[in-house]
């Protein structure tokens, strides 16, 4: 199952209708379903920050000065029991078990990440990064012109998904992206349907896109 930096749901603009879905399939078949037989425009709503992740990670750390063995393990439980092993399986017993706590920022639109030892410097990076960045979507401008340059930037923003995820370009997250590059709502689907019809775009799991 994919996942995404915050929730999503698939929200209808003329009724009260809506789908909250932990998988993007379900979310897909309640967007073309409800258009289909209502005909009526469902909105992908986001909560949360689609920008940028910050999160605190605690590693488990045993540290064993007779071997120079520093290993790291994501939770206490497996940390003890491989200090336990270890003297089981050698000829003395490893120090101890320490606590190594970071924050990791990263980028959801580019990947790009950085690891620090404390939070407020997590955050700053990510708002140098995203103040510098030409390449996301707050800094970015709709081309004018149509056809050739409307089809290159969907397929580099589903390019750019799917780098991040490993089944594609989750369909949710290009319409929230495209919204974001300035094309209308109403108009997100069509064209996303018009690339398929022209081949450019494919979908190689249900909710997933990847261009050709």
């Amino acid at each position: 199952m994919d996942t995404f930096p915050g929730e999503m749901s698939a929200q209808c603009t003329e009724c009260e209708m809506g789908e909250d879905a932990d998988d993007f399939s379900e979310l897909i078949d309640f967007y073309e379903k409800h258009q289909e037989h209502t005909g009526h425009v469902v909105d992908w709503v986001t909560e949360g920050e689609l920008g940028a992740t910050v999160t605190k990670e605690t590693e488990y750390v045993v540290h064993c000065n007779t071997c120079s063995l520093d290993r790291g393990f994501s939770n206490e439980k497996e940390a003890e029991e491989f200090r336990e092993e270890h003297g089981e399986y050698t000829d003395h017993f490893a120090d101890g078990i320490r606590r190594d706590r970071s924050w990791y920022a990263v980028c959801n639109w580019c990947g790009q990440s950085e690891t620090f030892s404390n939070e407020k410097s997590a955050k700053e990076w990510h708002e140098t990064h995203q103040s510098k960045s030409e390449s996301h979507p707050d800094n970015q401008v709709v081309s004018t012109s149509r056809d050739r340059d409307q089809i290159t930037t969907i397929k580099s923003i589903i390019d750019r998904m799917a780098e991040e995820h490993e089944a594609g370009a989750p369909i949710p997250l290009v319409h929230v992206m495209m919204e974001n590059h300035g094309w209308l709502k109403s108009n997100i689907n069509e064209e996303i349907q018009n690339l398929r019809r022209k081949g450019e775009v494919y979908e190689p799991k249900k909710g997933y896109l990847r261009t050709t």
